[in-house]
């Protein structure tokens, strides 16, 4: 690595770091996804003093709830050993307030100081991915451009800025996966005793950190085995026996601290699964299974279609958890708006694009043996598996609650890897010899660039911090009593037609938000209709109406019509919908001696075409709620 390329790549590392210590500076406490859970399953281990072979039973949310998180945990015993330091309070006697009061302020002033934890491995991370794209280039297997490349596709997709400084396992992922990769490749094309041990313990604590980790190190491992099989076949097994017995003499007193670490990595994870499996039956427990409970009483269970095919649930899983990942509230798809279906067929253009370059390559040295294509192939096999056991695991738990896990947090590792390896494949076109080949792979480098930067990157730009400021007034609550106070009602809405709008169109409560009782207006004509609250002349001539919608990607306009008892229109007026979440006013007026009793919406807006629904983000708009007051007549 050229030193113009080393100081680009440490300012971007470090600009990075600095962006995920703001965010985690303004991210108030507990709204990131997952933190209360996070933290609570980690103040469970400290209070209780518990051991890595603890009935997890045992641990619950601060609220008393059963805490539904299943993760390995190796971070959550980093984070009690960060309590322990902190002297962080375990006596709940003392004090007037409640318990859970007391635990809310307590959770409250801990998380701070405790993220400090997740910013720590964070730098770790950075260290892993300089050291990680520093051997690629020092091998020959990425050029300066396509490491600079790489740097800025990864380090700032906005959920992973979001969360890795929050209190949340992921943080432990992210610091993992950098070094599980590089001691993977090492392992691949210059092995040695201490980097294969290096690999099996990283393995080994990615399999105590989080089991979607597990996945990423597959393909590495399998690699390791594959190129050390070839090179028994081509140098002979004699010839490798000794290599490796050298290699075993040549471990000393310097290589006791990675002797200690594979020993104790790999017998805790052993130990940790054999328990799970003795106690529970299985080495990845649901929630039931931990706190015996019925499967009636899963949390987690939905009404829905008990039967979907293999493609519709894939579908689901992709598209939702792309839309996760560039948005920088992951568990809030109600405030989060993103061009999905055009950020995927960007994201598919550049991996169709270098898998047919990496076709082409194997056939240019189907002679002779390439690295750069072998390890290219492994690289790509690893997003690729990733989401195929994701989906299928989706398949089973679909079967069994009807709940899809698609966060795009999971994907941590195996989506930075890919964009690695689409750089790597035109690498290897840009560092041979032969002139067409070298231009071929600068257009590919460039190219696979400037496709997937609007894509990783733009969401970056309209992540507002004021989408925080939102969360921490709890914006629901606020906006409703706000419009009560200035003498407005709501409007109790039901969906009227079309057919699948009206029985499924309303949401009493999203998942993962803090609105409720809201409608997915969806298709166009989807319709609405609600009684006017009852006013003092139980009905009214003037009405004011405040309509609270988030409209989505396309341009779409609300029909509000007053009607009267018999349903004859009396007032109408069409709302054209905001981009942003907003409160709308509009004010109907009847015609004299006529009194409106309901109030319907419609939805009103052109159908997209086929371009437009292959190209442009459909997501259809929201009608957070509906809200009349009586007034003498509309200015």
């Amino acid at each position: 690595m050229n030193e113009t390329t080393r100081r680009l790549l440490l300012f971007l590392l470090a600009s990075s770091w600095l962006l995920t210590a703001i965010y985690s500076a303004t991210t108030p406490s507990s709204l990131a996804p997952d933190e209360r859970h996070h933290f609570s399953y980690a103040y469970g281990i400290y209070q209780q003093g518990l051991t890595p072979f603890f009935d997890r039973s045992a641990i619950k949310t601060d609220q008393g709830e059963y805490n539904h998180l299943r993760h390995p945990p190796a971070y959550h015993f980093l984070l009690a050993a960060a309590m322990e330091v902190l002297h962080i309070d375990k006596d709940f006697t003392a004090v007037h307030l409640s318990t859970n009061d007391y635990r809310a302020a307590l959770r409250a002033a801990a998380i701070p100081p405790l993220r400090a934890i997740s910013l720590g491995l964070y730098a770790i991370h950075l260290v892993g991915l300089y050291m990680l794209l520093s051997f690629l280039v020092e091998r020959r297997l990425l050029t300066n451009l396509a490491a600079l490349g790489s740097a800025v596709l990864i380090l700032f997709i906005p959920s992973r800025l979001y969360i890795l400084g929050a209190v949340n396992n992921d943080a432990l992922v992210a610091a993992v996966w950098p070094f599980l990769a590089s001691y993977g490749l090492r392992s691949m094309v210059q092995p040695s005793l201490p980097t294969m041990l290096m690999l099996v313990a990283t393995t080994a604590l990615a399999a105590m950190t989080k089991i979607t980790l597990v996945i990423v190190a597959i393909p590495f491992i399998a690699g390791a085995v594959v190129a050390e099989t070839a090179r028994f076949f081509a140098m002979g097994v004699q010839a490798r026996l000794a290599f490796w017995l050298r290699e075993m003499r040549l471990i000393g007193l310097r290589h006791l601290p990675l002797v200690a670490f594979f020993a104790l990595s790999v017998s805790f994870t052993t130990a940790y699964y054999a328990n799970l499996v003795i106690q529970y039956g299985s080495v990845n427990p649901s929630y039931t299974q931990i706190y015996d409970l019925p499967a009636s009483d899963n949390i987690f269970h939905f009404d829905g279609p008990a039967e979907r095919d293999w493609q519709s649930i894939a579908r689901d899983v992709i598209r939702s958890s792309w839309r996760t990942t560039t948005g920088i509230f992951g568990h809030s798809h109600t405030y989060v708006t993103g061009n999905t279906s055009t950020e995927l067929l960007l994201v598919e253009s550049a991996f169709g694009a270098a898998l047919l370059g990496l076709l082409v390559l194997f056939f240019l040295h189907r002679r002779t043996s390439s690295p750069n294509a072998l390890i290219a192939l492994v690289l790509l096999s690893v997003p690729i598996l990733f989401w195929l056991i994701w989906i299928q695991w989706n398949v089973g738990n679909w079967a069994i609650n009807r709940h899809l896990g698609t966060q795009g947090r999971y994907s941590i590792g195996a989506l930075e890897i890919g964009v690695i390896a689409l750089l790597l494949v035109w690498s290897a076109y840009a560092l041979d010899s032969r002139r067409l080949s070298r231009v071929i792979g600068c257009i590919g480098i460039v190219g696979t660039v400037l496709v997937l930067l609007p894509v990783l990157t733009k969401p970056f730009f309209y992540a507002r911090q004021n989408d925080h400021l939102y969360f921490a007034a709890k914006m629901p609550e606020a906006i409703q009593a706000k419009l009560l106070s200035e003498g407005f009602r709501r409007v109790e809405l039901t969906a009227v037609k079309p057919k699948s709008f009206a029985t499924s169109g309303f949401r009493e409560a999203l998942n993962r938000t803090h609105h409720k009782n809201l409608f997915i207006v969806d298709p166009d004509g989807a319709k609405m209709r609600g009684l006017l609250p009852i006013f003092e002349a139980e009905g009214a001539a003037a009405v004011e109406i405040a309509v609270w919608t988030r409209r989505g990607p396309r341009e779409t306009d609300f029909q509000l019509e007053l009607n009267d008892s018999k349903s004859r229109p009396l007032a109408s007026a069409k709302l054209s919908l905001g981009p942003d979440i907003e409160v709308n006013r509009v004010c109907l007026e009847a015609a004299p001696g006529k009194l409106a009793t309901v109030l319907s919406i419609t939805r009103d807006g052109p159908a997209p075409s086929r371009w437009e629904a292959f190209w442009k983000n459909t997501v259809p708009p929201y009608l957070l709620g509906a809200y009349v007051k009586q007034v003498e007549r509309c200015r």
